[in-house]
């Protein structure tokens, strides 16, 4: 339970960096959460896959 609220939080950290601009902060985060999901995680890590698209959109 507490590996997923602290992966929702890197998630909702990365998610508030890329909307201030921060997008490389951002990279870091989703790259941090990556690594703590299984491949089972498939929902989670499909969102990831988007927000990081974002943030490397405007890096």
């Amino acid at each position: 339970m507490l590996e997923a609220v602290a992966l929702s939080a890197l998630t909702d950290l990365a998610e508030a960096l890329h909307e201030a601009g921060e997008n490389a902060e951002a990279l870091a985060k989703i790259t941090l959460a990556e690594r703590l999901l299984t491949p089972a995680a498939t929902p989670h890590l499909m969102y990831l896959a988007g927000l990081r698209l974002r943030c490397e959109a405007v890096a």
